[in-house]
């Protein structure tokens, strides 16, 4: 991978114009003799040197123009002077005759013929100046032809943005601009929106890149091939913050080397394509600090309204709530308390298992000021929360989470209920998730009815056994070694709690269920 620093600026980004199209617009003042065809190398300038050794003045890739005045008599001399302008990465070497030789001698055809140096003829009397004309000229149309392309991107990446779906349209149009691919990705590098679709596996594959990108810091871009394709990702600031990467990659395209040297490639993002790409850049950052903006709006919104709730003010939450468009349980609620978890990551689960609006808040103190972890809370709809996909999507999240759902109350008796809950879920070991009795308060009694068999039977054991089984995932070996015990006494006690309790343990449904109700008896 490649750092770069951006620009504003960046380099030219000119089509390059090669000796073939040099000759095709001068069919009569540039004709080729050694290739008959003339080649496709492109020329970067057009120089006059009469010089034997003219390569200290040249950068590489011109056309150089001669009449021959210092031209060696000696054949192994000319050699050395093609030689010479072939190390000097000449593009190809235009003869003037007439003022000094009637006819290119054929010492100088020979010469460029064994080094593989392009030849071609500047007849009388055309003048050098005609040939220098002409391939400025073909430089200015190539300007304007790229100028007028990337005009018509950014009007592209202007109507996308400011559409229905600004992302999609922005990739797509900056796939297309570029003949390649472009993808969103967060700040993890992971991907969020590709253009094409078929194109997803490859921008999964940028995550790796990206965490090293990373570290590079705020300013800096990177460029890498993946399956074939050049690929430049750029980072997408809010301020100070990397809320996205944007990632572009394009087939590299072969470009004709100066003679005697290999045969390269260079991308098919040019100098103009990568402005285009940072506009779209800008672009992606300012709708993802809109969109960061737009849900923090939201969400402080959905807190006001839950303040309400919590001071015992239900109906001015229903027409706050009415007033903002935000949805407010009209009939039974329910009350979700939680830790161990940043909040926005619980709410966005807690409302992906839930069919209603989640109302929530997250900077609400404990009851009990000692303890250190910050207690979140959410209002739901009492019939809209899947409680068995609750428990293992916070299960998924780690072994520091705690969380009590209330029971279903009416919305004007959910003030003094979220204290007490918060209380109870203090006490209570990490991990644990539990759910309220009628009282509104932690009932365990649905919990032992599950593992009943084990527990009214004391078989410890058995239970010690389980709860090793499941810790460890369905690994009977890490279970074994947990207990200090030999695998088949692990499997022999799992499958007797597994008669017992007439579940599968291989169904990972069954197996969160009684995974949940150990832990909610203190026995996990």
């Amino acid at each position: 991978m490649k750092l770069l620093e951006l620009e504003c600026g960046g380099e030219r980004g000119m089509t390059a114009v090669t000796v073939a199209e040099l000759c095709r617009t001068l069919p009569d003042d540039l004709r080729p003799v050694h290739p008959p065809v003339p080649p496709a190398a492109a020329i970067s300038a057009v120089h006059v040197s009469e010089l034997l050794d003219p390569v200290v003045y040249l950068d590489g890739g011109e056309l150089l123009l001669t009449t021959g005045l210092a031209l060696p008599r000696r054949a192994e001399e000319c050699r050395r002077y093609v030689d010479r302008l072939v190390r000097g990465g000449v593009a190809a070497l235009a003869f003037g005759v007439g003022p000094v030789h009637p006819a290119i001698p054929p010492r100088l055809v020979d010469a460029c013929r064994q080094a593989g140096l392009g030849l071609l003829e500047v007849p009388e009397p055309t003048p050098f100046l005609t040939i220098s004309r002409a391939f400025w000229s073909a430089v200015s149309r190539a300007d304007r032809h790229e100028l007028s392309a990337a005009l018509s991107a950014y009007q592209q990446l202007a109507r996308a943005a400011t559409g229905p779906r600004p992302v999609p349209g922005l990739l797509r149009a900056l796939a297309e601009t570029v003949s390649g691919w472009a993808a969103l990705l967060d700040p993890l590098g992971t991907a969020v929106d590709v253009w094409p679709d078929d194109r997803l596996s490859t921008a999964r594959r940028l995550a790796a890149e990206t965490a090293r990108l990373r570290m590079a810091g705020m300013r800096a871009a990177a460029t890498f091939p993946v399956d074939g394709d050049d690929v430049v990702v750029h980072p997408l600031a809010d301020g100070a913050r990397v809320v996205g990467y944007l990632a572009t990659g394009a087939p590299p395209v072969a470009a004709d080397a100066s003679p005697g040297q290999h045969r390269s490639a260079r991308s098919t993002i040019s100098g103009a394509h990568r402005h285009v790409v940072l506009m779209a850049a800008a672009l992606l950052s300012l709708d993802a600090v809109r969109s960061r903006r737009a849900t923090a709006a939201v969400r402080a919104a959905r807190a006001s309204i839950a303040q309400l709730i919590d001071l015992g003010q239900a109906e001015a939450a229903r027409r706050l709530g009415q007033r903002l468009g935000i949805d407010v349980p009209d009939g039974l609620a329910r009350l979700v308390v939680f830790d161990g978890v940043p909040a926005d990551t619980g709410l966005d689960v807690i409302a992906a298992a839930c069919r209603g609006t989640v109302l929530g808040v997250s900077d609400d103190p404990p009851p009990d000021r000692t303890q250190e972890r910050e207690v979140t809370w959410c209002v739901v709809a009492a019939d809209g929360l899947a409680w068995p996909e609750l428990q293992r999507s916070l299960s998924s999240l780690g072994s520091d989470v705690r969380c009590v759902v209330g029971a279903p109350l009416e919305l004007d008796d959910l003030a003094s209920m979220r204290t007490r809950l918060a209380a109870e879920l203090s006490r209570r070991p990490v991990p644990w998730i539990g759910e309220a009795g009628g009282d509104g308060l932690v009932d365990a009694g649905g919990a032992h009815r599950l593992v009943a068999p084990l527990v009214e039977l004391d078989r410890p054991k058995v239970v010690a056994a389980v709860a090793a089984y499941l810790r460890q995932r369905g690994h009977w070996e890490a279970a074994a070694r947990e207990l200090g015990l030999h695998r088949n006494t692990v499997r022999y006690r799992v499958g007797t709690a597994e008669r017992l309790l007439g579940v599968d343990l291989r169904d990972p449904d069954a197996a969160a269920t009684v995974w949940l109700s150990l832990r909610a008896l203190g026995l996990a």
